[in-house]
């Protein structure tokens, strides 16, 4: 895999690398990727610190991403390669908490999104319902 903080990752298939010696390959277009940001509130309308956010590829060329919101609910995924998502959001669970909250939360926010090179797909909001 070739990484940048700033870009979407690529894969180069078919290279071998010996020890000891040089390997030459040809270069690699890092694509630009997207960025996906937005709010995650809570039953009562506030914004949740700690809330998860993720994506899940729906094409093949995607990868997996999670993070975890701010103080003020906010997140954002940079870096995000372009093509089909399936994007959800979970609360942080604690003892005593319903232990399927996590399933419901994703069966309520679960959405499906597309994420274009160079593009910022701001304004997904995820409002979490009491269970």
């Amino acid at each position: 895999l070739v990484r940048h903080k700033d870009y979407a990752q690529e894969k180069i298939t078919g290279l071998v690398v010996t020890e000891g010696q040089e390997t030459r390959t040809s270069d690699a277009v890092l694509p630009r990727g997207g960025i996906v940001s937005g709010v995650v509130y809570g039953p009562g309308g506030s914004p949740i610190a700690g809330a998860q956010v993720k994506l899940f590829p729906t094409t093949p060329s995607g990868r997996s991403h999670t993070v975890i919101t701010e103080s003020n609910g906010s997140f954002e995924v940079r870096s995000v390669r372009e093509g089909g998502y399936k994007i959800h959001a979970t609360r942080r669970r604690s003892s005593g908490d319903n232990p399927f909250m996590e399933n419901l939360d994703l069966k309520d926010t679960q959405r499906e999104i597309n994420v274009r090179n160079g593009q910022t797909l701001g304004g997904q909001e995820f409002r979490l319902k009491d269970h």
